[in-house]
């Protein structure tokens, strides 16, 4: 329903049947249950002072409206000034707009619910696939990390290992050079006691020429 529409109710039940003007005579129409209808502004200041209003208008299953300006609101009303809120006691001829609005605001009650219980679903459908996302790619980083943390513990050991190797090499070799040498030595001491022997001999020998001669 337009908001012509709903001026319009308040006015031809003005005429022909009751109204209530004003937050309090409004509330007190809802309260005792004689409200076939109410309306609120929305420009109204502060907001706090017709809060309640549509609470009330739930629990006690009366129809409620929103328009845009309480100055013309408060024009049908019959009212120089604004007003924040005005409800329908007596229909008279406003019956079937009244009647219409209720039908239209059911549409859009029905509406809203569900459009609300789908959005909880969507809500629920979108939060389980990347928690199952999560889960899936959750251990593999951890995994690549401490692959990443054991290689790097590795490395130093097996460097450390090759340099050992290595220094155990060269004490091998550094004993084995020790051991040749002192062998090669013993063999040129050897060699030279008979080479003292053989120059003794040629000696001996061309000592005895000569005596001969």
């Amino acid at each position: 329903m337009s908001e012509e529409d709903i001026y319009k109710t308040i006015e031809m039940a003005r005429e022909s049947g009751k109204i209530s003007k004003g937050v309090n005579e409004v509330t007190r129409s809802i309260e005792k249950g004689e409200a076939k209808l109410v309306v609120v502004a929305n420009d109204v200041t502060p907001k706090e002072i017709i809060l309640h209003i549509p609470l009330l208008c739930k629990e006690k299953n009366i129809p409620y409206s929103e328009v845009s300006s309480k100055k013309e609101l408060g024009a049908a009303c019959g009212l120089a000034l604004g007003t924040a809120a005005a409800s329908v006691v007596v229909e008279g001829d406003s019956k079937k707009l009244i009647s219409e609005i209720q039908k239209s605001q059911k549409k859009e009650e029905k509406q809203e619910e569900s459009e609300e219980i789908k959005e909880p679903e969507k809500e629920e459908i979108t939060k389980e696939e990347p928690e199952t996302k999560a889960e899936e790619e959750k251990p593999e980083p951890v995994k690549e990390k401490e692959d990443v943390k054991e290689e790097i513990k590795e490395k130093p050991e097996k460097e450390t290992e090759k340099k050992s190797e290595e220094k155990k090499e060269e004490k091998v070799k550094d004993e084995k050079e020790t051991e040749i040498k002192p062998e090669k030595e013993e063999k040129k001491t050897e060699k030279e006691p008979e080479e003292i022997k053989e120059t003794d001999k040629e000696k001996k020998t061309e000592n005895k020429e000569e005596k001969e001669e």
